[in-house]
């Protein structure tokens, strides 16, 4: 089980994940970073309680990242694989598909941010 962020796109397989922060010149972790163990609530049960369902989603978020480096996260877009943290401080490896909803807004030099990495339909491996 890994203990960092990491990414692979499907053709490099779980074997081929790699610490995000060596990807990126800027070597830095995403924060915040979310997981969620459901896509949406449904509604309700008779206890008031919400009733969740679907797979689990993930986003990592970056304030900001040289724009060579969101250009080098922007290409694993579509089908990956990835370590992350549960939430809980424990990690696991899934399959999922990553989106980018927005580009970044550009900041000083060549700079951008924020830069939010969403994977969803996280498939545990």
């Amino acid at each position: 089980m890994p203990n960092t962020f990491q990414l692979a796109t499907l053709a490099q397989g779980v074997a081929g994940l790699r610490d995000v922060t060596e990807l990126i010149e800027g070597g830095v972790t995403p924060m915040p970073h979310t997981y969620q163990a459901y896509s949406e609530i449904v509604g309700t049960d008779l206890t008031g309680a919400p009733i969740k369902a679907g797979l689990p989603k993930a986003t990592w978020r970056w304030d900001w990242l040289s724009r060579a480096d969101y250009a080098l996260l922007k290409a694993y877009e579509g089908a990956v694989y990835l370590g992350t943290n549960r939430g809980d401080d424990t990690f696991g490896v899934f399959q999922a598909i990553l989106t980018i909803p927005k580009e970044p807004e550009p900041l000083t030099g060549r700079m951008c941010g924020p830069v939010d990495l969403e994977f969803v339909m996280l498939a545990e491996q």
